[in-house]
């Protein structure tokens, strides 16, 4: 049987993220690795941004949101996804949507920026985009992975971890001409793309849950609970 293993660039488990991104599997069965799994709060401190470096967001297991240096994570996260492969893992997801070109595997590797500009593009060639970041540190490197001739980005900055991650009335009215919004992060949920779409008149796409789509395509087993939900829905 295939498995397909989630690496976090902070601690695993990450429950709050797979019950979104896969509702019917089962956490508990699937594979999952964190960059910050060992480490020690001097080395974790180690990590965080300097000299303007763009903040990377993630979570620890006691619920605090964590700002890393992507550089600085580079080998601890390689290093996840190595123990993702030796647990049995069949398949990777980097669970962020950064851009991480440096991580390799000798099995296949999917990462969710791919997979959420690949359909955004495709949806939204030209228009207003709405992005919602985890941080606000993170505008220039959004508006470099999004804008396009013809189309204009809109970018706000809400922590799905140090905040609930739904919106504000400022938030709103910014995004208020936008024809598409993105929550671009991994750690947005269901719940808070639902609280983002009722003030909008526009589609709200969750990331996480966009990429456990095509998982559930990819993965026998994820594709298997799907179906069977579906069939327990039924006969309800």
């Amino acid at each position: 049987m295939t498995a397909t293993g989630f690496v976090t660039i902070g601690q695993a488990p990450r429950p709050d993220i797979l019950r979104s991104m896969v509702p019917h599997a089962s956490v508990a069965s699937c594979i999952e690795t964190g960059a910050l799994d060992i480490i020690d709060e001097n080395e974790l401190a180690a990590l965080a941004p300097t000299g303007g470096a763009t903040p990377f967001v993630s979570r620890l297991r006691d619920g605090r949101e964590v700002l890393i240096d992507k550089q600085k994570l580079m080998p601890r996260l390689q290093k996840a996804v190595g123990r993702a492969i030796d647990d049995g893992a069949r398949s990777v997801v980097i669970v962020c949507t950064g851009s991480f070109p440096e991580i390799t595997a000798q099995v296949p590797l999917i990462f969710p920026d791919h997979l959420l500009r690949a359909n955004v593009d495709q949806l939204l060639p030209t228009g207003i985009l709405g992005i919602v970041m985890p941080n606000e540190g993170q505008r220039a490197m959004m508006h470099e992975k999004w804008e396009r001739p013809g189309r204009q980005i809109v970018a706000v900055g809400i922590s799905p971890y140090a905040s609930d991650g739904k919106p504000d009335h400022a938030a709103i009215e910014s995004l208020a001409t936008c024809d598409l919004v993105v929550l671009d992060c991994m750690g947005f949920n269901e719940e808070m793309r639902s609280a983002w779409q009722e003030p909008l008149s526009v589609p709200v796409i969750l990331a996480n849950r966009l990429v456990g789509r095509i998982l559930e395509e990819l993965d026998p087993a994820l594709r298997q609970a799907t179906q069977m939900s579906g069939v327990s829905q039924s006969a309800d």
